[in-house]
């Protein structure tokens, strides 16, 4: 069941990020409140894109390339890259107006001086 995968997830990243904190206090902010909001948000989304991805077949190589707009933190597509399978995508684009440009050289530091962007180090860490 998909809601047993997810909290499955859940334990994994506390466990993976519980070394640095400011990765697990962006995830799990107000206690969770913010990516359960999220989860219930984009779970259908969730179950729509894993149901489409394995229709693919890899006898004939297909991969799906998923585009997640408006991604803000990157729930959704963090979701996605656990749940999916490698074998069946090729990749996962995150599209937010709130990113650092990717020449910026702070969105590779994890500088969150720039206010208005989103610090996106926890998916480098994904």
């Amino acid at each position: 069941m998909l809601l047993d995968r997810v909290i499955d997830i859940l334990i994994a990243w506390n466990l993976r990020f519980a070394q640095d904190p400011g990765i697990c206090t962006r995830i799990f902010k107000r206690r969770g409140k913010r990516l359960l909001k999220e989860l219930e948000e984009s779970i259908l989304v969730i179950e729509k894109t894993i149901s489409a991805v394995e229709k693919l077949t890899e006898e004939q190589n297909q991969k799906a390339t998923i585009i997640d707009l408006c991604s803000g933190f990157g729930y959704t597509s963090m979701f996605l890259s656990e749940l999916l399978p490698t074998s069946k995508v090729k990749r996962i684009v995150l599209i937010d107006k709130d990113f650092p440009h990717h020449s910026q050289a702070h969105c590779y530091s994890g500088d969150t001086s720039v206010s208005q962007h989103i610090n996106w180090t926890h998916l480098l860490h994904h």
